[in-house]
C-alpha cells in the first residue's frame, strides 16, 4: 500500500474499510460495490467466484444497478446459463495476470471494442446497466475457480481508471478469500456440533472450576436426570451424591495441571439410584479448538454409563484401566 494516500477526496479509506469488513460480514458486499463503482467513475462494479468448469457465478455480489436493472443477467450468469460467448470471456481472463485490469478488448486481444465478437449476453448486460463497455480482473490466483472483479462502465474502454484500482483489487481479493474460509469454518464447526450432540456418551468442555463451556446432548441429558452428576445455578458440573461433591470439579481442575497422568484423571461417579456407576474421564484440550478465549486450556470431560446398552462394551472400560469385565 505504499504511496496509496487514504485521506483523497475519492473515498479510498472508506471503501478499503468497507471491504475489510465484508470479509467478516458478507451481507455488506453490496454496499460495498455501490462505494467502489462510485469511487473509480463505473456504472457498476460486481465480485463473485467464477467456476470455469460448469461457467457458473458463484457468492455473487453486486452493486445497484445490477440489483435493480440487471437481475435477469445475474440469475444466467450464477446459474450457468450466460452462453459459450460468455464463458469463453472468463477462460480467457482466467490466462490473464492477477490482480492487473483488463478491459474486454484486452481479454479478447483486439483493438478495441467493436472489434468483440458479438454476444447477446454481454450486450444485455451493458444495455441493463447503461453502460458501453466492461472489464475485469482476477483477484485471486489459488484456482480451480477464479475470483473476479468485473466492472460496467458508460465509456468505451480507457486507462483513466486503472490507478485507482490497483491499491483496491489485492485487498478485494483477500476479503474474498477470508470470507470463503470464514464461511468454509462455520459450516465445519456446525457438523462438529452435530456430531458432538450425536455422540451417545456425555462430553463436555469445563474451565477448571467445572463450569461448562461446551457440553453435547447426552451430557446434558445426565445431569438433566440427576443421577450421578448435576449442574448448578453457576452452571458447574459436579457429583450428584452429596458425599462425593467436588469429585469433577477437582477432576477437572487437576487436568490442566502440569505433569496430570491419565491414571488420575478418571473417576467413578456413584448414583443416587444405586445402579452401576458412571465413570468421569477427563484430558486437557486447548481452547482454541472451539474457539473459546477467556483461558488457554480446558477440560474435556467424558461421562460414560455402562447401563445404557448404546454404550461401549466392558471390554473397553477393562482395556481403560477403570473397571474389570465383572
Amino acid at each position: 500500500m505504499s504511496g496509496v494516500n487514504l485521506e483523497d477526496g475519492g473515498g479510498l479509506a472508506g471503501v478499503l474499510s468497507g471491504v475489510v469488513e465484508a470479509a467478516l460480514e458478507p451481507e455488506r458486499w453490496d454496499d460495498v460495490c455501490d462505494r467502489m463503482a462510485d469511487y473509480i467513475g463505473a456504472s457498476a462494479f460486481m465480485v463473485f467466484e467464477y467456476d470455469l468448469t460448469p461457467g457458473k457465478a458463484l457468492e455473487f455480489y453486486g452493486s445497484k444497478s445490477l440489483r435493480t436493472s440487471a437481475h435477469t443477467e445475474v440469475a444466467q450468469l450464477v446459474a450457468g446459463e450466460a452462453g459459450e460467448e460468455e464463458a469463453e470471456a472468463y477462460r480467457r481472463l482466467s490466462r490473464k495476470r492477477a490482480f492487473e485490469f483488463n478491459s474486454e478488448a484486452e481479454i479478447y486481444g483486439v483493438r478495441n471494442d467493436a472489434d468483440l465478437p458479438p454476444s447477446a449476453f454481454r450486450e444485455a448486460a451493458l444495455r441493463a446497466t447503461g453502460s458501453h463497455s466492461r472489464g475485469g480482473a482476477i483477484i485471486n490466483d489459488i484456482g480451480p475457480w477464479i475470483d473476479v472483479a468485473a466492472i460496467h462502465y458508460r465509456h468505451p474502454s480507457n486507462d483513466g481508471h486503472r490507478s485507482r484500482l490497483a491499491p483496491l483489487l489485492p485487498v478485494v481479493g483477500k476479503a474474498i478469500e477470508t470470507g470463503r474460509i470464514i464461511r468454509a469454518l462455520t459450516r465445519q464447526w456446525a457438523a462438529l456440533l452435530d456430531l458432538f450432540d450425536r455422540l451417545d456418551f456425555g462430553a463436555a468442555f469445563c474451565d477448571g472450576t467445572g463450569k461448562v463451556v461446551l457440553a453435547n446432548r447426552r451430557l446434558r441429558e445426565i445431569a438433566g436426570g440427576g443421577d450421578a452428576l448435576v449442574v448448578d445455578g453457576s452452571n458447574r458440573l459436579d457429583a450428584a451424591l452429596a458425599d462425593r461433591r467436588g469429585t469433577i470439579r477437582q477432576l477437572v481442575a487437576k487436568a490442566l495441571k502440569p505433569g496430570a497422568r491419565p491414571g488420575e484423571l478418571i473417576a467413578s461417579l456413584p448414583r443416587r439410584s444405586g445402579g452401576v456407576p458412571m465413570i468421569a474421564i477427563v484430558s486437557p484440550t486447548p481452547s482454541e479448538s472451539i474457539g473459546w478465549r477467556a483461558a488457554p486450556m480446558l477440560s474435556l470431560l467424558l461421562v460414560i454409563d455402562p447401563e445404557t446398552s448404546r454404550r461401549v462394551g466392558t471390554d473397553g472400560l477393562a482395556a481403560l484401566g477403570v473397571l474389570s469385565a465383572a
